[in-house]
């Protein structure tokens, strides 16, 4: 958690070894996104189902790439970070290089146009809080599910390939434990303890 969510009077608090791992496996996992859109065999993005927003000359940004759940949920994500919504929840913006969620009580983003990261903020009640939790826990859980489809949609050393072209010195973990990885982020976020 950052500092700035460490102070409000209202956190989540994830076990030491999530706070260690959940930056480092978040900062890979947007680069194992990167390479899921440059690869050669075609975007595992947009084969996935996630529709492509083009920014504006003007912003001299990536794209964002925006899928929608039957559910209602919703998952952006972008070179600098993701969102991830669900009614009647609200929605969670994680910043590429930690892993502090910002809390919105919205649940949607425009899917017509691409738009910058959402107005959000530190969750600031015990109710944010909980709703931050289940958030934090199903995009985690939706992370893993994605990582298994990479695995079984491409070839096998494909994600490993991912991986090891990403810095040494930031990377996580390796990427045939990243589907665990996830699996136990997602674990830590629905057991994490709501400090008043």
């Amino acid at each position: 958690m950052s500092e700035a969510t460490r102070n409000t009077r209202t956190h989540l608090h994830l076990s030491a070894q999530a706070r260690s791992l959940a930056p480092k496996l978040l900062d890979q996992q947007l680069w194992c996104w990167g390479c899921d859109i440059r690869r050669a065999a075609g975007n595992l993005l947009l084969a996935y189902g996630f529709l492509k927003l083009k920014a504006p000359t003007e912003t001299h940004q990536s794209s964002a790439y925006t899928l929608c759940f039957t559910s209602g949920a919703q998952i952006t994500l972008w070179a600098f970070g993701v969102f991830y919504g669900a009614p009647p929840l609200g929605g969670i913006y994680l910043k590429r290089g930690g892993f502090a969620p910002r809390y919105t009580s919205t649940h949607r983003l425009p899917i017509d146009s691409w738009c910058a990261e959402p107005p959000c903020r530190a969750p600031a009640t015990p109710a944010q809080c909980a709703n931050v939790q289940s958030l934090l826990s199903a995009l985690s859980a939706w992370i893993a599910d994605y990582e298994a489809w990479v695995v079984a949609y491409t070839a096998p050393d494909y994600r490993a390939a991912c991986v090891a072209a990403w810095f040494a010195h930031k990377r996580a973990i390796e990427g045939n434990a990243m589907v665990s990885a996830w699996h136990t982020i997602a674990e830590e976020c629905r057991h994490a303890s709501i400090i008043s």
